[in-house]
């Protein structure tokens, strides 16, 4: 089963969406995202609906406190009816700074960029509690808000350094640009992409983030706990502070094309880096995924390991095995994995960082053209760039395209 996919779309400078430059306005424009994003959530057909236990409905939002502030910041929380996992969402629209509360105090709730426990996530955060899991979101007023094997929090702005900056298009919008974001959703997993332009909608291409069930094959036997399928996949760099959606792809580029090279998604672990530091870095950094044991490895301490995603086998995408002009393309899955210094202690098993391939269902790489679709619909090219093709339901009626 594709994504179902549906857009938010605002106008700054509109009734619904004003550039008043406060902390109310800043307040009540993250609550119009929030309902809107809500309300294409449960309406997608996704299974996705509100944990009443929490929000009463969508204008019935949960408090979500802030780093270094008294802010306030409007939270949902959903259960899904097919698949029993729940979700956390909320949307910072302020200073980087003073984006998601780290709830434990340790830094290990947000996705790791870093060597210590200063990260700053905002825009549009998300955590999802796996399938199968006892666990629920807790009190956001406490250090356990977070349960161990939800996946860790990432938001469409992330930061590892203390900057009086902001990237949420909500903070301090500029009149007549469009704000868009499009969520991509299945019962288990959701991915978010957001962009601005001027004037008109902008078209979307590789998304931000993944979270929820990102894995299907995993490749160790004991690799058994509630997590173990689960977490977070980064498509673009979490260290740079800009826009929601404009960040850097993480990439590499592939030589074996002929006269036009081509760049894939993700890292290349065999590539000339000559030293773990060289992958282990705040902008490399390609996710957050669970040992054997459930514990999670966090994205990176940019020391000692970082996650990474590559495609496993794009050699077989070249022009001198199929002919890309025939409307068709060849596809490889990626493969994600924890690199490291010591993979006794940073594997997924003692000695073995490999943890196995994003589900491919939903992720693929290949040759495509902007919303080129494939497989009768079922596929679509979500950048042909980068060479991304996204599981697709043949039913959407919002296009990635502006």
């Amino acid at each position: 089963m594709g994504f179902k996919f549906f857009r938010v779309n605002l106008t700054a400078g509109s009734a619904e969406f004003p550039t008043t430059d406060s902390d109310s306005a800043r307040r009540s424009r993250a609550e119009t995202i929030m309902q809107k994003i809500g309300y294409g959530l449960i309406n997608c057909g996704a299974g996705w609906t509100l944990d009443t236990s929490k929000n009463a409905d969508l204008a019935s939002f949960v408090d979500i406190p802030s780093n270094n502030s008294n802010l306030l910041w409007p939270g949902l929380f959903f259960v899904n009816t097919i698949s029993g996992c729940k979700l956390f969402m909320a949307y910072f629209a302020n200073y980087n700074q003073y984006g998601i509360k780290d709830f434990s105090g340790t830094g290990d709730d947000i996705i790791r960029m870093n060597d210590n426990t200063n990260r700053y996530s905002s825009g549009l955060c998300m955590s999802i509690i796996p399938a199968g899991s006892n666990n629920n979101f807790g009190d956001p007023t406490t250090t356990t808000f977070l349960p161990a094997d939800a996946t860790r929090i990432i938001g469409t702005v992330n930061c590892y350094y203390n900057n009086n900056d902001y990237g949420s298009y909500a903070c301090k919008p500029t009149s007549g640009y469009v704000a868009s974001w499009g969520l991509f959703v299945t019962p288990y997993v959701i991915v978010v992409a957001a962009l601005r332009a001027s004037g008109v909608t902008p078209n979307f291409d590789v998304p931000i983030y993944a979270v929820g069930r990102i894995i299907k094959d995993l490749v160790h036997s004991t690799d058994t706990a509630t997590n173990a399928k689960y977490g977070v996949f980064a498509f673009k760099e979490l260290g740079s502070l800009k826009y929601e959606g404009t960040q850097s792809v993480i990439y590499n580029t592939s030589y074996t094309f002929g006269p036009t090279n081509k760049s894939f998604i993700g890292l290349n672990p065999t590539s000339s880096r000559s030293t773990i530091g060289d992958l282990a870095t705040a902008y490399l950094v390609c996710g957050s995924i669970a040992k054997a044991d459930g514990s999670w490895i966090n994205g990176t301490d940019t020391t000692n390991y970082s996650v990474i995603v590559y495609p496993s086998d794009s050699g077989q995408l070249s022009p001198y095995i199929l002919n890309n002009s025939s409307g068709k393309s060849r596809w490889c899955p990626f493969a994600i994995a924890s690199v490291s210094s010591d993979p006794d202690t940073y594997g997924i098993v003692q000695g073995d960082g490999f943890k196995g391939y994003l589900d491919s269902d939903l992720f693929r790489c290949g040759l495509g053209l902007y919303c080129q679709t494939f497989d009768n619909g079922n596929f679509i090219c979500a950048s042909n760039t980068y060479n991304l093709l996204l599981g697709w339901d043949p039913n959407n009626t919002d296009s990635l395209a502006g």
